[in-house]
């Protein structure tokens, strides 16, 4: 996630990688599982790490 949201704000476009979907997968099992709050810490986390690294954003 962090790195979606840092190509986000760089404006960057990469290529869509072949573990993405896997990895996309995995957060779904959390979300059905009922653990969306994991979800929602990792993007928030992520989102911290990313606003630490450009900061200003």
């Amino acid at each position: 996630m962090g790195a979606a949201f840092l190509c986000a704000m760089t404006g960057t476009d990469m290529p869509v990688a072949e573990n993405q979907g896997a990895y996309i997968a995995g957060w779904l099992r959390h979300i059905r599982d009922g653990s969306a709050a994991d979800v929602i810490r990792a993007a928030a986390d992520a989102q911290r790490a990313a606003d630490f690294l450009i900061p200003g954003w």
